[in-house]
């Protein structure tokens, strides 16, 4: 499959307040340049054909959102809260176990990325449910996947006040944020808070 790269087609110059457009033009061009599609996007119609049969439909597939939600579950037994964190999933014998994911202690930098992603599916599920698969029920990711989300983003809570590194933005952001502007959690929004204080005071 061909790697796709999207470039919006927008004015090179925008003032600061411009109202970003409800639909979009982008152009979607394939790594080996031989196909260039333009496609329209609008926000209450989802994305378009094109952009299907480019090859992105499959970042919303349906396993996609079936694995992430397996290794949230799983990954909490014995792990809960979680004092080790999904990384990446070895392609390799020698880079570990091929096709399970290498988990990193807590602390490390890419911590917050798995709740974070964790927090990006509740994202599509709310604001775009059209996003998800056909037949697929919008109330699935309820209170049960909501529930999976807060169990790996609450150790993030106690590293806002961490001084130690440069990446805090990394370990609190993805999560937390989605977590303050989805459901309104004021206890995120602080940490959001804290967190870029104590990244200020370095």
């Amino acid at each position: 499959m061909a790697q796709v790269t999207i470039h919006p087609v927008t004015p090179a110059t925008l003032p600061w307040d411009s109202k970003i457009p409800d639909s979009i033009s982008l152009v979607v061009e394939e790594a080996n340049g031989l196909k260039k599609t333009k496609v329209n996007t609008d926000a209450s119609q989802g994305v378009t054909s094109n952009v299907q049969d480019s090859g992105l439909h499959e970042l919303f597939a349906e396993n996609v959102l079936a694995k992430l939600w397996r290794v949230a579950s799983r990954g909490l037994e014995n792990n809960n809260p979680p004092t080790a964190y999904p990384e990446y999933v070895p392609q390799e014998k020698m880079l570990g176990d091929v096709g399970k994911y290498h988990l990193r202690e807590s602390e490390f930098w890419t911590c917050g990325f798995f709740p974070g992603t964790l927090y990006s599916l509740l994202y599509r599920s709310i604001r775009h449910p059209e996003s998800l698969p056909k037949g697929f029920p919008s109330q699935v990711l309820g209170a049960e996947f909501q529930s999976l989300c807060r169990s790996w983003s609450e150790p993030l809570h106690s590293m806002a006040t961490r001084t130690d590194t440069h990446d805090l933005g990394f370990i609190i952001e993805p999560a937390l944020r989605l977590d303050w502007e989805l459901t309104g959690n004021t206890r995120s929004l602080q940490s959001l808070i804290t967190a870029a204080r104590s990244l200020a005071s370095r």
